[in-house]
């Protein structure tokens, strides 16, 4: 054995390639996250559910330690970089928005509480926001300072009294806490009759309050008239009127996007929403436009939750039934696509790799039984829309090409679900090493970053591969907020968030 062949033995992933690498929850060795990366994955991705090897106390507190240590280097930083990911619609959740602006309101230093007490109006856009935002306040001890008082008060106080009623009627509690709860912490001043009467209550303010309350012994057809008078939400109305098709017609005509996909299968199942009805109609041509996605900040992976449990005909949780109408699958199957914006067309030799092993088949609590897998199909196609000459692989211990030329979202993600075996990363580049004629000039992987089958680190192999394709670049687009294999140091590698919308235009500039 010559000494010149141990050294340059190669090493597998189940040990360090170097001192900088990180044990990851599979066994295997990546690359430490550094604490801003780790925010941005925490805002976008949340931890609840866990991973497959992590569980959701652990990964949350190591989340959670990474946004602490971005307060306390730079607490406005943070603030900024929440404000840009929220009001973008780029997270598909906004627990983690809130939860990380309740912790800088406790532990950043003056400018950063001062910039997130000029951010909470904005960031919670609704009473539901609000009351999500107290109640993470008190679950960190956070107690009522004068400059809470005078932010929570302002939330009131720039609203009129319309909004404030319509707010007071869709977003009457929740989180264990009330408008009522609020205004008497906040003690804001205001002439607002509404404010005065959600603290002291007695006769109605405004023609809206004075209608939910009437609607709640309302007939039927009395209730379809309030309704559509006074614009009454889906909440003002009592349970026993909520199977009435003509009770959802009326409430379907002033319906919130995504009050709208919420509900596609209740509508359904009280036979409003038919094959050729005009509510159909309506819904398909809610669903295709594109101004009307934006502005409701619906995220792509909102879309397939509601495209797959629309179209299994049940619901993930009671005893409610529907007879699906295929054209609103399809009408939800194009709004995914175009919830991600204008996508820049590209025409580089790319390849798109997605992970199939068998810790991507966790069930995602907070997205009705959504697998990984599942969600790392949705947001490829993305990129694939944007080149449709695009190679696909998927793999896990070895690659499979994958025909995804004009599949639909839902039809792609079954044939995800027939895999399942270890994590090696380097089988995504060895899927592109092995691509006949000329190599693919960029590299896109979704993955959930738990490798530690393969008998080669994945920066090693990138390393032989970049021999053959001098001027590649490779995308990793991590999906659960975990350790990361991309190589930090390389500037042919770009560390991504796998859900983020704004992703395909990332990946499309890096690219370029």
């Amino acid at each position: 054995m010559k000494y010149s062949q141990i050294l340059n033995r190669i090493i597998p992933q189940t040990q360090p390639l170097n001192k900088q690498q990180v044990r990851n929850a599979a066994g295997g060795y990546v690359h430490k996250v550094d604490q801003w990366q780790m925010l941005d994955r925490f805002l976008l991705l949340g931890t609840c559910g866990g991973t497959y090897y992590t569980g959701e106390r652990d990964l949350t507190k190591e989340n959670v330690d990474a946004v602490l240590a971005c307060i306390a280097e730079d607490g406005t930083r943070v603030v900024a970089r929440l404000l840009e990911i929220d009001l973008g619609g780029r997270a598909p959740k906004k627990g983690a928005a809130n939860f990380a602006l309740a912790l800088v309101i406790k532990h950043g230093d003056g400018a950063a509480r001062a910039a997130a007490y000029e951010a909470l109006p904005r960031v919670c856009r609704t009473g539901s926001h609000l009351f999500d935002l107290l109640s993470e306040l008190d679950g960190i001890g956070k107690g009522w300072s004068r400059a809470l008082r005078r932010s929570v008060g302002k939330w009131y106080t720039e609203k009129n009294d319309q909004q404030l009623a319509y707010q007071a009627i869709k977003y009457g509690t929740r989180a264990g806490w009330s408008h009522r709860d609020a205004l008497r912490l906040a003690h804001p001043k205001t002439d607002s009759q509404v404010v005065r009467w959600l603290v002291k209550g007695g006769e109605a303010p405004t023609p809206q309050i004075e209608a939910a309350a009437q609607i709640k012994t309302a007939s039927v057809d009395e209730a379809v008239k309030l309704i559509v008078d006074h614009r009454l939400p889906r909440e003002a109305v009592p349970s026993t009127l909520l199977g009435e098709a003509k009770v959802w017609e009326a409430l379907l005509a002033d319906m919130p996007l995504t009050a709208l996909i919420r509900n596609l299968g209740k509508m359904t199942s009280v036979e409003l929403v038919t094959y050729g009805s005009d509510a159909a109609t309506k819904i398909i041509d809610e669903l295709g436009d594109l101004e009307k996605l934006r502005r409701a900040r619906v995220h792509p992976l909102a879309l397939l939750v509601a495209l797959k449990v629309y179209a299994q005909g049940c619901g993930v949780r009671g005893a409610l039934t529907w007879t699906p109408v295929s054209r609103v699958v399809s009408a939800l199957n194009e709004a995914i696509g175009l919830s991600f914006g204008a996508v820049p067309e590209s025409r580089r030799r790319e390849m798109v790799a997605i992970d199939v092993s068998g810790s991507m088949r966790v069930s995602l609590r907070e997205y009705g039984g959504l697998m990984l897998h599942e969600a790392a199909a949705c947001m490829a196609l993305a990129t694939i829309a944007a080149n449709p000459s695009s190679s696909v692989v998927t793999f896990d211990t070895g690659w499979r090409q994958l025909d995804a030329l004009g599949r639909r979202w839902d039809d792609l993600a079954k044939a995800l679900a027939s895999y399942g075996g270890g994590t090696d990363f380097s089988q995504a580049i060895e899927a592109a090493m092995k691509t006949k004629g000329e190599k693919p000039e960029l590299l896109a992987v979704y993955t959930d970053n738990e490798t530690w089958a393969g008998q080669q680190h994945p920066e090693e192999a990138w390393a032989d591969f970049k021999k053959h394709s001098p001027n590649a670049r490779c995308v990793v687009a991590s999906m659960t907020a975990t350790g990361t294999v991309a190589m930090p140091c390389r500037e042919d590698v770009l560390q991504v968030v796998g859900f983020d919308t704004a992703l395909p235009e990332i990946i499309n500039a890096f690219g370029s």
